[in-house]
């Protein structure tokens, strides 16, 4: 009896199940269970436009090297004293 689960253990069939399961278990894990926690974005609300926020703005665009025109926005200070410039990429 003790020998004929140890050649089943070593069967191909055996390992290529097992080796198929983890696999599976591997995408599940990696894959589908992050979405089924966090859930799926929608489109549903539309992005927030500057003038909402009465800022100083002003859109501009910049062609690069391979014509591809890029969308940009200065946004100035509010108060009279400014403490450092963010950029975002």
């Amino acid at each position: 009896m003790g020998n004929k689960i140890k050649n089943f253990f070593k069967s191909k069939i055996f390992i290529w199940t097992s080796f198929t399961l983890l696999v599976c278990l591997f995408i599940f894990v990696h894959f589908i269970g992050p979405r089924m926690i966090i859930g799926r974005r929608t489109n549903d609300k539309p992005y927030p436009k500057l003038a909402n926020f009465e800022l100083k703005a002003q859109d501009f665009i910049v062609t690069s090297n391979d014509n591809l025109r890029l969308a940009n926005v200065f946004c100035e200070s509010n108060i009279d004293t400014c403490y450092g410039t963010i950029i975002f990429v």
